[in-house]
């Protein structure tokens, strides 16, 4: 027996999702809607929201199916993803079912049915039957009764889970309450229904209080997806689908208002009143015009008749548009199915690559000497390593899915920090327009020292190569350009010189440029053979040599970085004037301790060409600076301490002058982000190979304001006007001349008239454009580098909210809350502020985080523009 698609035996029903066919017991086909659905078409009911889940859950991952009804998302987790279900359902009847199916695909090593109902505590129940044609529209009245109640918490008893979908016809508040425990301590992914007016923004509001953000809503009934807000596919997944949503509508708004403005000039023609020919009036009477106001009318009546027919035609057009925009978003969904299946694949291929067996099985291929029959134990070993793979994640609309080896950088392997900066640059880059390259930057291949991987990470999707493994590597890379860089023949990986020869080989029929970026004046042989060749001193990894301490620094003396006899006469001078020195000898980067412990540091110029680089990174440290000879570059920076008749007298001046100490170190860093940084080199190197890269982008910083008045309003735009090296998009709250003020001054802006609209335009502006968050205020005054120089605290720490200290008090330390008007918050925590509340109440409001960065006090007074 058939009915429909789904072929139905001893009262199951043939389902076939994603290659895969299952059976289901529906009990009640023939009167509830959904089981219909199913047994119609032979396919499970709500079937994006499900590929969705999978996606959030994979093989093995315990899923909780809250409210499971017939089993329609049970079944389809198990059978086809292979998860593990804790399946929860207070109606015996249809727990049942799910018994059933669960029993007729031998699922039941991985399905756990309980027939309960859920709530905020433990009890018993009642269940309120709802419409026969939605048998799972029924309610749970908690309080008397013969089912059972129980909590989230109390089921998993500390179990692991990893998505929780939430159906529960009203009850999801008392659901998520019982469940604190599980959101705290596993943060799963959170599909729940809210169908009741406003249910979006109360929950969204509930459980961003718990480290939660929103992210899509699904099915007719609308159930809202939550990613704990560090989850590193948030931000693509977010980008993803705002990308795609706004191309959707603005090409349906597009075609609607085309097709509406057709319908409205017929519509107008129609009901034009109809003059009678020559002016003739009357009632057509023979000899005073009548045949011409008959054949008028007659004429009349037929441009009507046409008209109401090219009507028709219109509205048949437009709902023929209607139905083809229904069908272009069921492709899309069809198109976002088979991404993940090439994406799972791809997983499972890099997986492969990198499995054990498979590099152990290249080691023994590589055994056709003596020196390798010797050296194979260590390989073997090496080989059985473990070597993560990245799982598959949310790749950007239009940009092809990418395998990508696991970056190494200088601190040994990508941190979850590490992950978390590269999808925050992901976000920035997609926001800034097309990319060619990919949604993780430019792929870039080193064989270099592992400090050249370090500085290099942050701005590229980089594989570090390794002698012997790095035709995988590149296989599984695809790299854009491969940088040959290092100190020294041991910096370059040892790598000799015939598999060198081999790599550059490759890479000429690849099409994939190489350059090398110098650090020595005896490369290896094979290195001398690469085409480009370029001389940067050494980039600076501001998350090494960077400001920010988590306690205050003791300044205890000074460091002299020279070589030679002259540089320990100046350091016995130094002495001589009554500070404790000591002498560190000329080096590529400076200890990363040392700005921190030291007072000056001194520059002699047996340093040679690398002296302004160590500048920099001294002054990046938080240490102060004298120079006995400059040039290059920094000939602006060094001014202020290069005055003066000995080296002795600058120490004593600039040790005196804190005021000056803080300009120095303020300018530099603004020299670091802009000339000394990974995303600087990356480019001067590409362009030296002859691959274009984009150029960088300053900070995109999202300026709210709020003036009572014309005059505080220009103030404001004065002040945003004056903001160098950012780009500052404005939302403001304002009314009457104090909008018309904002309106010409900033013409873009966002101008608002009510402060409950300030929440969901921030929130917008989160999703796709917005690094930072910053409320200005009227009466304070900023300099230039205020907003970029907030910017900075992103590259020298792991921070939340970036501010400005106080004059004379610590800076470059780390506190636990901010003022609101002197400080910036970083987009992915900004959604836990109510900045309509820091809006109104920025004379004294303050944002509280456990990584507050405070910064130097340049560039900012309080009250001083009133």
């Amino acid at each position: 027996m058939e009915q429909g698609t789904g072929a139905v035996a001893a009262g199951l029903t043939t389902v076939r999702a994603d290659g895969v066919e299952y059976l289901m017991a529906l009990p009640d086909r023939g009167t509830d809607y959904i089981q219909r659905s199913i047994a119609d078409t032979g396919a499970p009911y709500e079937a994006r929201m499900l590929r969705a889940m999978a996606q959030w859950a994979g093989e093995g991952d315990l899923v909780v199916d809250a409210g499971a009804n017939v089993g329609n998302h049970t079944v389809f987790l198990a059978a086809v993803r292979g998860c593990r279900v804790l399946a929860i359902e207070p109606d015996p009847h249809l727990c049942a079912a799910v018994e059933r199916s669960v029993a007729a695909n031998d699922l039941a090593h991985l399905v756990r049915v309980e027939c309960a109902g859920l709530g905020a505590e433990a009890g018993l129940g009642r269940l309120v039957v709802g419409s026969g044609a939605n048998v799972g529209a029924q309610r749970l009245e908690v309080g008397d009764g013969g089912v059972p109640v129980t909590t989230l918490d109390a089921l998993l008893a500390g179990e692991a889970v990893h998505v929780v979908k939430i159906d529960v016809e009203g009850m999801e508040w008392e659901v998520l309450r019982g469940a604190e425990r599980t959101l705290a301590e596993h943060r799963p992914v959170l599909f729940v229904e809210a169908a009741e007016p406003g249910g979006l923004a109360r929950l969204s509001a509930w459980l961003r209080e718990r480290g939660y953000a929103y992210v899509d809503t699904f099915n007719a009934t609308p159930t809202h997806l939550f990613v704990r807000d560090d989850h590193p596919r948030l931000l693509p997944e977010l980008i993803e689908r705002h990308e795609r949503a706004v191309r959707d509508r603005l090409e349906l708004e597009a075609r609607s208002r085309s097709a509406e403005q057709r319908l409205a000039v017929a519509r107008r023609a129609l009901a034009r009143p109809r003059v009678p020919a020559d002016g003739a009036v009357g009632d057509g009477a023979p000899g005073d015009g009548g045949a011409s106001v008959s054949t008028a009318a007659a004429l009349g009546r037929h441009a009507q008749e046409r008209l109401r027919a090219a009507l028709g035609r219109e509205e048949r057009a437009l709902v023929a548009l209607r139905e083809a925009v229904g069908e272009v978003e069921r492709l899309v969904e069809e198109s976002e199915r088979q991404r993940a299946d090439l994406e799972r694949a791809a997983h499972r291929l890099a997986t492969l690559r990198r499995s054990r067996l498979l590099r152990s099985a290249a080691a023994l291929r590589r055994t056709g000497s003596a020196r390798d029959v010797v050296t194979l134990p260590a390989r073997l070993l090496r080989a059985m390593r473990p070597v993560a793979v990245p799982a598959p994640a949310a790749t950007v609309a239009g940009a092809p899915p990418t395998s990508r080896a696991v970056p190494q950088g200088a601190r040994g392997g990508t941190s979850t920090r590490e992950v978390d900066e590269r999808l925050a640059v992901l976000a920035t880059t997609i926001a800034a327009g097309p990319r060619s390259d990919g949604p993780d930057g430019p792929r870039v291949a080193v064989v270099a020292a592992a400090s050249v991987g370090g500085v290099l990470a942050p701005a590229c999707a980089l594989t570090m190569l390794s002698q012997g493994g790095w035709r995988d590597e590149v296989a599984l890379a695809s790299p854009e350009l491969v940088v040959v860089a290092g100190t020294g023949a041991p910096a370059y990986g040892g790598w000799p010189d015939a598999e060198g020869v081999e790599l550059l080989a490759w890479a000429g029929p690849a099409g994939v440029p190489v350059v090398h970026w110098r650090g020595s004046d005896d490369p290896p042989v094979w290195v001398q053979a690469v085409p480009a060749t370029l001389d940067l001193p050494p980039a600076v990894d501001l998350h090494v040599h960077g400001p920010v301490a988590a306690s205050p620094r003791a300044r205890t003396g000074v460091v002299v970085v020279g070589a030679g006899p002259d540089a320990e006469v100046l350091r016995d001078r130094v002495e001589a004037a009554g500070a404790a020195a000591r002498l560190l000898a000329p080096a590529m980067r400076l200890d990363p301790g040392v700005g921190r412990k030291t007072a000056v540091i001194v520059i002699h110029p047996s340093v040679g060409p690398h002296a302004d680089q160590l500048v920099v990174q001294a002054l990046a440290c938080g240490a102060a600076v004298v120079a006995e000879r400059h040039g290059g570059a920094l000939d602006d920076l060094l001014a202020d301490v290069l005055a003066g008749d000995s080296t002795p007298g600058r120490l004593a001046a600039l040790a005196a002058d804190d005021r000056r100490r803080a300009v120095q170190r303020a300018r530099a860093l603004t020299a670091v982000a802009h000339d000394h940084t990974g995303l600087r080199r990356l480019q001067q190197l590409a362009a030296a190979a002859g691959a274009a890269l984009p150029a960088p982008s300053g900070a995109r910083v999202l300026a709210l304001l709020a003036p009572p008045d014309a005059a505080a309003a220009e103030r404001l735009v004065a002040t945003v006007a004056r903001q160098a090296d950012v780009r500052v998009p404005v939302v403001a709250l304002a009314a009457g001349d104090a909008a018309r003020v904002l309106s010409e001054g900033l013409p873009d802006a966002v101008v608002l008239g009510e402060p409950d609209d300030v929440a969901a335009v921030v929130a917008e502006r989160l999703l796709v454009d917005v690094d930072l968050v910053a409320v200005l205020h009227e009466d304070d005054r900023y300099g230039e580098d205020y907003l970029s120089g907030l910017a900075l605290g992103r590259l020298c720490s792991d921070g939340e909210v970036f501010g400005k200290a106080d004059p004379g008090a610590p800076d470059f330390v780390v506190a636990r809350r901010l003022p609101v008007r002197r400080s910036a918050t970083a987009a992915g925590y900004a959604h836990h502020v109510d900045w309509a509340d820091a809006l109104l109440r920025r004379d004294d409001a303050e944002i509280v985080s456990g990584r507050c960065v405070v910064l130097d006090a340049e560039g900012y007074q309080q009250g001083v523009d009133r």
